[in-house]
């Protein structure tokens, strides 16, 4: 075992003894107000974390010690320090003394006045930008000790990770997986106290603050792994509830050990750490809170200066071959981080509503290389490949940069004074489509490895929600006009046709353990309450249109229903849904009983009896599943909702794509 891991072992068994020593009663209250020494009312969320608008912190002693996790009880159970109360805040995070600090300008190179100047003066009486605030306190370095001893041993976070990178991360990576691996060795290998020193250099501030990146994204693996795996065995958790309580206790200790680091100087594992919580958090259906996270994270990444990178590294003659390689590498890593955080910002502006963060006209960092973090930074060249596995993350910029066309146009009303811009945006959107490739096939008269077949699964599920994102932003760009343009209704209803099969593909191929994946779950109730409005606002006077419509909503609603105990988004989505269509059975009965009188002369009574049947289906109520409805009406066969190409002015044909065929990955045999 590392030297680290064996300190911090050693910690937490030292802990565990002194924390049985004590003789206490038993902690019923909430440990927030156990902590502030108020009345808890033993629910949850509590009345006085409701109070304070913290209903995150309200966590219970059972939560701990229901895992088996004897340290993390010894983590609470001793007499639980404020961490993270304002009296600490103050004493990790001091106040300035510098003019920056104390006036609040960018510490950015040329990003202000003082800042041309260069001049060291300006950060007399506090601490250099460039250097992380310090742990100097010694009580503080105690209880930084205490919290990281709460992580696994190493060998149980190599195989979570691998869990992580190969079997939930399907669509957006939002770390490296190579960086994040050789950053863990250098944190083991490195004694504690050489960065927790009092001045830490800018390597050792990220070493400090690694835990801290490291607990959410362990929080985020136990959130989609089953009971059955290894590691959840080795960390004595019986079931999904196990996980889940161990999940929300190290989300909820790498908040605390931030707020004991302090943000004052942020660092790039801070800015990482606050994007892996947000992904936590909206998998825990908190999206509103992920949002503010996604804030946190943007404004740290500017206080460091990723939004102004140069295009290349200063390189000297004295500096090595190796030196250069990580300099180079250091680079990438921050324009993949930025690259992140604007695709993040923008789909999230375009999906909930939300106002952009990031104003394009506010940076100038170029698009990183379309290629991988390697093993071995200081030894690889930084050469660019149209066939990288990081592909998406170059279609995600390009549609991130299409959404912010999108927005600044329909803002300036140039959509409603100039509808043709409107279809070319759509048609560049569209685009986008044929530059997601398809999975590999092997070699014929070869057998398939495991391997393989996991990497196929993979990029299968990749492509199939690139599609998806791509028909979700085309439904966004539509909306606004579908009352006004009947070519924007028809593209937003097909591509929203076209999102909820993509979604029931990837839904047949993910694990049950990671059904409750915010991406899917949001995206089959954003379509499916779009669809609603059309069927209640704009009703289609096709018969075959209106049954296409009602079938995607039952099967969005089986979705959820299916995941809907491990899902908080689901189950209120679900029962959005079924207000929606019990109003759309209200709404539409006179307008099937006008079809039947009209059509009775020319359709076959076995077509009427169809449509009258389709018409008069009620929601599924919660004790029956809604997929048994589904079932009955149209039954297992597979749907029949056509793929949707890019329109044109007086085309609206919308035919067959080559590279939109959406094919039926429910079987994994079919891969091959």
């Amino acid at each position: 075992m590392q030297p680290m891991a064996q300190q911090n072992y050693q910690y937490t068994q030292n802990s565990m003894l002194n924390a049985a020593s004590a003789t206490r009663r038993p902690i019923t209250s909430c440990l927030e107000c156990y902590r502030r020494k108020q009345k808890c009312n033993r629910v949850r969320p509590c009345n006085q974390c409701c109070t304070r608008n913290v209903p995150e912190k309200c966590c219970f002693i059972s939560d701990l010690v229901a895992t088996g996790s004897p340290s993390a009880y010894a983590n609470v159970s001793a007499p639980l320090e404020a961490e993270e109360d304002d009296s600490s805040n103050a004493e990790a995070t001091p106040s300035s003394s510098s003019l920056l600090s104390q006036a609040g300008y960018s510490a950015s190179p040329g990003s202000s006045t003082f800042m041309r100047l260069k001049s060291k003066n300006l950060f007399q009486g506090g601490t250099s930008p460039s250097t992380s605030s310090s742990v100097s306190h010694q009580r503080l370095k105690v209880s930084y000790l205490r919290i990281i001893a709460q992580l696994p041993s190493p060998d149980i976070i190599d195989t979570l990770l691998e869990h992580l990178f190969h079997n939930v991360y399907w669509t957006f990576m939002i770390i490296d997986e190579n960086h994040l691996q050789n950053l863990l060795h250098q944190w083991l290998a490195t004694p504690t106290e050489e960065y927790i020193s009092a001045s830490p250099n800018s390597f050792q501030a990220e070493l400090l603050c690694f835990p801290a990146l490291m607990f959410p994204l362990l929080a985020q693996i136990l959130h989609n792994l089953s009971p059955q795996h290894p590691a959840a065995k080795a960390l004595k958790l019986g079931d999904y509830n196990d996980c889940d309580r161990l999940s929300q206790t190290y989300y909820l200790l790498g908040c605390k050990l931030v707020s004991l680091i302090g943000r004052q100087h942020p660092a790039l594992c801070l800015v990482e750490h606050d994007i892996a919580s947000g992904a936590w958090l909206k998998d825990s259906s908190r999206g509103a809170e992920a949002w503010h996270r996604l804030g946190n994270a943007i404004r740290q990444a500017q206080e460091l200066g990723l939004h102004r990178l140069p295009q290349s590294t200063e390189q000297t003659p004295e500096d090595s071959l190796e030196c250069n390689l990580l300099k180079t590498w250091d680079l990438e890593r921050r324009k993949r981080i930025w690259t992140r955080l604007f695709i993040l910002d923008s789909l999230q502006a375009v999906m909930l509503g939300r106002p952009r963060l990031i104003n394009r006209e506010d940076f100038s960092t170029q698009a990183p290389l379309n290629i991988e973090y390697p093993k071995d930074p200081a030894r690889t060249l930084p050469l660019s490949s149209d066939n990288s596995p990081a592909y998406s993350m170059t279609i995600l910029l390009s549609l991130g940069h299409k959404v912010h066309d999108m927005l600044s146009l329909s803002a300036k009303g140039v959509f409603i004074r100039d509808y043709s811009r409107l279809l070319a945006i759509h048609d560049e959107i569209s685009s986008l489509r044929y530059k997601v490739p398809l999975p590999p096939l092997p070699e014929r008269g070869t057998q398939s490895s495991e391997l393989a077949t996991t990497a196929t699964l993979r990029l299968t599920i990749l492509r199939l929600s690139l599609l998806n994102t791509i028909n979700a932003v085309l439904v966004a760009l539509h909306r606004p006009m579908i009352a006004s343009q009947l070519q924007s209704r028809s593209a937003a209803v097909n591509a929203a046709l076209e999102a909820l099969d993509l979604q029931q593909s990837i839904f047949d191929l993910i694990p049950h353990s990671q059904s409750r994946f915010y991406g899917t779950t949001f995206s089959t109730i954003e379509t499916c309450v779009f669809l609603c409005g059309i069927m209640i606002e704009l009703p289609p006077q096709d018969p075959v249109e209106d049954r296409r419509i009602r079938q995607a909503i039952l099967q969005g609603t089986s979705r959820l229903s299916i995941i809907k105990n491990r899902s908080a988004l689901a189950e209120s989505g679900e029962k959005v849904l079924q207000q929606f269509y019990q109003e759309i059975q209200a709404a539409q009965q006179p307008a099937f009983e006008e079809v039947e009188l009209l059509q009775s002369q020319s359709q076959p009574t076995e077509f009427l009896d169809e449509i009258h049947h389709l018409g008069n289906v009620s929601i599924p109520s919660p004790q029956q599943p809604a997929y048994e409805s589904f079932q009955a009406l149209f039954g297992t066969g597979e749907s029949f909702v056509g793929p949707f190409e890019s329109i044109g002015d007086q085309d609206w044909d919308f035919g067959d794509l080559s590279q939109g065929v959406i094919t039926d990955f429910s079987d994994p045999n079919n891969f091959f």
